[in-house]
């Protein structure tokens, strides 16, 4: 019995390879290895993004010999807005507000180009997005209005680039499906005014498509750059959501969602306010200082430094 208790004694008595200098040197040793493989990830991304945009299309080059090179390119960005000069040159018409009424009226219109179909060289498709609205723009080689240049420059612009079309209002013998407006818009000019990157890492409609389960979702994830098979259904994994929030924001479930929580909230405040209830807003902890941190009055919030709002 005594032999046997010492051989666990032996067992359990830490030998010199075992010390807590070394177990601290291991584990900060598989910490280093772990960093350096996100890293080495991180870097084999990069570079396949890389390689895919390499691939990409080359930029449109404008013919400056294209009868209606003044009509369509890039715009640079201006500062209208402060200027009492141009403030009122341009009056836009927002997608929302395209109706039958406006049938044979010359309208401007801005918002973000959703999506592009081409027919050919000479006619194409532009979906114009505003918020929740959709509108089906033409641009159709119509001499000297449009030419196949202007079609062409129309293809080359990224989804989600913001741009600005002069079109007239028409109203179709058939209905326009897919869209939220039932007009068309037939383009006379056509300029971008802010230029998305040529590959985004997700498209709004894999973004969309509804997910029954999770493991669907994990198991066709679309990768930044992949280009999908044909007729293989993607999904956009919760990583890239959160990595790129800015452009899943614009997702219309999303929208949605965000609109309800408004809507309650707005309701909130009106039934209050008719109880005779005063909205105040109480101080919040954050993170670190704001505005530079002159006079903010810290604290310690579970062994980590915050600062009153």
């Amino acid at each position: 019995m005594e032999t046997a208790q010492e051989e666990k004694k032996v067992e359990a008595t830490p030998t010199a390879d075992q010390s807590p200098a070394t177990t601290e040197k291991a584990d900060k040793g598989k910490k280093a290895g772990g960093q350096a493989e996100k890293e080495a990830k991180k870097a084999e991304r990069l570079a396949k993004r890389q390689e895919q945009a390499s691939k990409a299309k080359p930029a449109y080059v404008k013919d400056p010999n294209d009868p209606c090179a003044d009509m369509f390119g890039d715009l640079p960005l201006n500062r209208s807005q402060s200027d009492p000069e141009k403030r009122y040159e341009k009056k836009f018409t927002q997608v929302h507000e395209l109706e039958a009424a406006h049938n044979g009226q010359e309208v401007i219109v801005r918002g973000r180009l959703h999506n592009f179909k081409s027919k050919s060289k000479k006619l194409g498709f532009v979906i114009i997005r505003e918020r929740f609205a959709t509108v089906q723009a033409i641009v159709e080689v119509n001499l000297p209005a449009v030419s196949e240049g202007m079609v062409g420059y129309a293809a080359s612009i990224p989804k989600e680039s913001i741009i600005e079309v002069r079109a007239k209002v028409v109203v179709p013998d058939k209905e326009v499906q897919g869209t939220s407006q039932k007009v068309e818009l037939v383009v006379s000019q056509i300029w971008c005014i802010n230029k998305s990157a040529p590959m985004l890492p997700l498209q709004l409609e894999d973004a969309g498509r509804r997910v029954e389960n999770q493991e669907d979702e994990e198991k066709f994830e679309a990768k930044p750059g992949e280009e999908v098979k044909e007729g293989k259904v993607t999904y956009v994994g919760q990583d890239v959501r959160l990595n790129n929030r800015v452009i899943d924001l614009r997702v219309p479930t999303n929208q949605a969602l965000m609109r309800l929580q408004s809507g309650v909230c707005q309701l909130f405040r009106e039934f209050l306010n008719t109880k005779g209830f005063t909205e105040i807003h109480s101080p919040k902890l954050i993170g670190g200082t704001s505005e530079g941190g002159a006079n903010v009055f810290r604290l310690d919030y579970f062994g980590q430094e915050a600062c009153l709002a």
